[in-house]
């Protein structure tokens, strides 16, 4: 029988035990053989302290890490091998449960559901059932009789299931299902009354202009992010512009105020501020996307901003890449349109 390896190398037991035969026709067995319970169990082909390793690789890790971490320690073992070895593990009998919560999982994804009962108070699995149907949780239930409280799903079997089987029982939604509910009524609010959210934002746009007062419109991340990044940039415009009446050059500028010489220039010679211009790119990439594969919309976005950007400055050069990319186009919208 094989042991637990030695250094490294595995170990092999060679048992010599005493042999009984039994001389009285009747029995069935003529020939037994001595036991030792302390050392092997009957049958098996490796000592109980190696087998005690297996089981904990196996519940710790599973079949195919415990079979990787097996392999490291010298022990050989497959991976069905730790996967038996859990399933042959005897289940403890606990105290009746007093909390449950139930919900479906799936043996085979889309074709096969079963369900899945906790005991909520020591948070450890129960019993798994074949199906999510109502009758077989009403059987679970009636046979496990003093529970008190049953959280569930949304789904009408189990609502069922529970009331025949524990008629008794509270039941309650889990804490994702409270969340979802309260998702779904706040959706359905808005839903309903999106206009006068649409009046109440129309209102609040117009007022300040009427009654002179300012009126703070909530901005999200990027809009805020953009509105901070143009006051930076005017106050940096007012501070060369100060520098520029004080006397200074624009090489001065630049290194007291740590930017390029060319944005240095750039600011310097400005006889306002110079806003930044908003490209098209954004809305046609959002109808690329729609038409192209993701990957090719975002390249073909970036295109056509260069070449908006160059079609403003007078010129535009032809590159390989750029013919590449248009005939790419071509050839995605005419297999579009043929298969629309």
């Amino acid at each position: 029988m094989a042991d637990l390896p030695w250094q490294g190398v595995p170990v092999e037991l060679r048992l010599a035990v005493h042999k009984f035969f039994c001389i009285n026709d009747d029995c069935r067995r003529k020939v037994f053989a001595e036991r030792l319970p302390s050392v092997v169990t009957v049958s098996a082909r490796r000592t109980k302290r190696l087998d005690s390793a297996f089981g904990a690789i196996a519940f710790a890790l599973g079949g195919a890490a415990g079979k990787m971490l097996a392999e490291r320690l010298s022990l050989t073992v497959s991976a069905d091998t730790l996967l038996r070895r859990i399933r042959r593990e005897g289940v403890n009998s606990t105290a009746a449960p007093r909390v449950v919560g139930l919900d479906d999982f799936a043996f085979r994804k889309r074709h096969t559901y079963g369900t899945i009962l906790v005991d909520l108070e020591t948070r450890e699995p129960i019993d798994l059932l074949p199906d999510r149907q109502s009758q077989t949780v009403a059987g679970w239930l009636k046979a496990h009789p003093g529970i008190e409280i049953v959280s569930r799903d949304r789904a009408q079997e189990y609502a069922e299931g529970i009331t025949l089987g524990a008629p008794h029982a509270a039941q309650v939604a889990d804490r994702w299902h409270l969340l979802k509910n309260a998702v779904d009524v706040l959706k359905e609010f808005l839903n309903q009354h999106s206009s006068h959210f649409h009046e109440a934002r129309q209102a609040a746009q117009s007022s300040p202009a009427k009654s002179g007062v300012t009126a703070t419109v909530p901005r999200d991340r990027r809009t805020e992010a953009r509105r901070l990044t143009r006051k930076k940039r005017l106050e940096l415009y007012h501070k060369v512009q100060r520098l520029k009446k004080q006397g200074c050059r624009q090489k001065q500028v630049a290194r007291q105020l740590g930017i390029s010489k060319g944005y240095a220039k750039r600011l310097f010679q400005a006889e306002t501020f110079p806003e930044r211009t908003v490209s098209a790119a954004p809305d046609i990439g959002r109808y690329l996307h729609r038409v192209f594969a993701p990957k090719m919309a975002g390249r073909l976005s970036k295109r056509l901003a260069i070449m908006a950007r160059t079609q403003r400055a007078g010129f535009y050069r032809h590159t390989r890449r750029g013919d590449s990319l248009c005939a790419a186009a071509d050839a995605r919208s005419g297999s579009n349109q043929s298969s629309l």
